[in-house]
């Protein structure tokens, strides 16, 4: 049961945030994005700002030295040639009147200096106020050759004009103060309107959802929670996902509902289980035994010979009856007529008689399972009852063309099932069964026995049967140091007999003679055979020659007494003649050489009672 309250459908769980990763609001990271965004755009409108001025400065530089170069330098360097001072004074100063123009020096080849725009006593002097007065960085310096006029290729000196850029940082300044009022106030501004505009319609509202969604838990599921949001003539996203979560939060409900009505149903499907669970156990565990037993019995009745299946049947039977808690139990044949008889019973109560009769009962055709009571409506299940003497009697029976077995089982429990019986009942008519063909496989070997090892016409043992016991008396008689004698018995005149008589009265002949000689030697371990036509052999193991030769005489003596007629004999009966040799004790040959020794010794004593006129008895020792 709890692999089917497993399988029931679960909420999922809220995956919690790892606590490695901390908490940033939405606001804050707006705002960082937006001064990073302002930043960078002041940075590129600052730097551009800076480049555009310090070009301008730098063309107009250009341009000055060239204007200088063109309208002053001519003078200038005629003032050189003519070594004027006063004129080469003047044109400095008039150079140094030009706008940003801080320093102009002039320097010849012979080492002479010319300043002007510096007030100073000294040339050197006067460079070094000079950069007392403004930073090297905020001075820039053009040189400026002098050529000489005429074919003299010599240099006159050079010019070097320093311009004032310290007015470029103010306006480089000025540049930044327009960016920041242009650029970066308004972008501040607008990130302070949007970081308030997302605080105030998502990120309270984002923060009222995920409190909705906290709420959302199967197993303690409060009511349904009210949505805090202000009223407004609109609706956004944010509205839609609260939506959302209510109609959820109606679902979960909902599906509690049902799953708790689930759990009740499983429950009482449950214990309903649980209890046809027990039952069924309780019956696979009796029927789980009853295969055991019928697997024992089987293995215990097949392989026993026929004359112990009796027993063992009714042993089984008893066992069965105290396995299923029957009074008895009993086993029935159907035989000749088609009449039932009871074959065997076994229990700790009374059973029905072996070998008595059954009620007559109706044909059936296979297997049947019938429940026998008084209020049974048939009335060969309630003869049957009362031929048991039962109150209740349980029924399986099998009933073929060429044969039939029942199973009673007498005041048996309801409780036990008809499938138990027909479990044990298998075993048991295949047993029956199988008793009553090696019973009849047994006769038949008896039978074929008797018949490959006696003679047909009479009776006695044939000359197979003859030569195997003729060994066996050998070494018998060798181990034993018992004397073994063989008699040889032939019909004086046999072939006139039947030649006068014909083949049925020689027939009849043989046979009368033969029942006199097995009369005569039927001790336990003596052998009389027909070995041939009208001669016999007699093995008789442990008798003397002299006990042999007294035997002889009275089967002689009983044949004349018989007087079978025969005309073509001098006595005018039949009569026969016998010849007798005993085994030589002594002789150390093989059994077949030494029995061949003895059977012509034998053979030899025959024809010497025939040469001696027939009728009567030779021995040889």
């Amino acid at each position: 049961m709890s692999s089917t309250l497993a399988a029931l459908p679960t909420a999922p769980s809220r995956p919690a945030l790892p606590a490695s990763r901390p908490f940033r609001p939405l606001v804050l990271r707006t705002l960082a994005a937006i001064a990073l965004s302002c930043l960078l755009c002041s940075t590129l409108s600052l730097g551009l700002h800076a480049w555009l001025a310090f070009g301008t400065q730098a063309a107009d530089e250009q341009a000055m030295a060239r204007d200088i170069a063109a309208t002053r330098l001519p003078r200038l360097a005629d003032a050189l040639q003519r070594q004027d001072g006063n004129a080469i004074q003047q044109e400095l100063d008039q150079i140094s009147r030009y706008p940003r123009m801080v320093n102009v020096r002039l320097l010849t080849p012979s080492g002479t200096a010319y300043v002007a725009g510096a007030p100073a006593d000294l040339p050197g002097a006067a460079h070094g106020v000079l950069q007392g007065v403004l930073p090297r960085a905020a001075l820039r310096g053009v040189e400026i050759p002098i050529a000489a006029t005429g074919a003299d290729p010599t240099g006159l000196g050079r010019l070097e004009l320093d311009f004032d850029r310290s007015g470029l940082s103010a306006q480089v300044r000025g540049s930044v103060a327009k960016t920041a009022v242009a650029v970066v106030l308004p972008a501040v501004l607008l990130g302070l309107l949007v970081a308030w505009m997302l605080h105030r319609d998502i990120s309270r509202g984002l923060r009222l959802v995920a409190r909705q969604a906290a709420l959302l838990n199967p197993e303690e599921l409060g009511p349904l929670p009210a949505w805090p949001r202000p009223q407004r003539r609109w609706r956004d996203e944010i509205d839609l996902v609260a939506d959302s979560f209510q109609q959820l939060h109606r679902g979960i409900a909902r599906y509690v509902g049902e799953r708790d009505r689930a759990l009740q149903t499983l429950g009482a499907e449950r214990d309903r289980l649980e209890g046809a669970v027990q039952q069924r156990t309780a019956d696979l565990t009796r029927l789980n035994r009853v295969l055991e037993s019928a697997s024992r019995l089987s293995a215990r009745l097949i392989y026993l010979p026929p004359d112990a299946y009796p027993l063992a049947l009714r042993m089984a039977l008893a066992d069965i009856a105290e396995l299923l808690g029957a009074r008895a139990c009993a086993l029935a044949e159907r035989g000749e007529g088609r009449r039932w008889n009871w074959t065997f019973g076994g229990g700790a109560g009374p059973c029905p008689a072996e070998g008595s009769e059954l009620p007559p009962l109706f044909p059936v055709d296979g297997w049947q399972m019938q429940w026998c009571t008084e209020s049974s409506d048939c009335h060969e299940s309630r003869a049957l009852l009362h031929g048991c003497a039962a109150g209740s009697l349980q029924v399986c029976r099998h009933d073929a063309a060429d044969s039939g077995q029942l199973l009673a089982c007498l005041d048996l429990p309801e409780a036990v099932e008809e499938r138990e019986i027909a479990l044990i009942a298998k075993p048991l008519f295949g047993a029956l069964a199988r008793w009553r063909d090696l019973a009849q496989l047994e006769q038949a070997r008896r039978e074929l026995l008797h018949q490959s090892r006696s003679d047909a016409l009479t009776g006695l043992a044939n000359r197979r049967a003859f030569d195997e016991r003729k060994l066996e008396e050998v070494r018998r008689a060798w181990r034993s140091q018992r004397p073994l004698t063989l008699v040889m018995v032939d019909i004086d005149h046999f072939k006139r007999f039947n030649d006068r008589y014909g083949h049925a009265a020689g027939d009849d002949c043989l046979a009368r003679v033969a029942r006199a000689i097995g009369a005569a030697f039927e001790r336990g371990g003596e052998c009389a055979a027909r070995i041939g036509g009208e001669e016999f052999a007699v093995l008789l193991p442990d008798v003397s020659a002299a006990d042999a030769e007294r035997r002889c005489e009275r089967i002689r003596q009983t044949i004349h007494h018989m007087a079978i007629p025969h005309a073509d004999s001098p006595p005018g009966f039949v009569t026969v003649s016998m010849g007798i040799a005993t085994l030589c004790l002594a002789e150390l040959t093989p059994p077949d050489i030494a029995f061949d020794r003895l059977l012509k010794r034998a053979d030899m004593a025959l024809y010497g009672a025939k040469s001696a006129g027939r009728d009567g008895i030779v021995m040889l020792m």
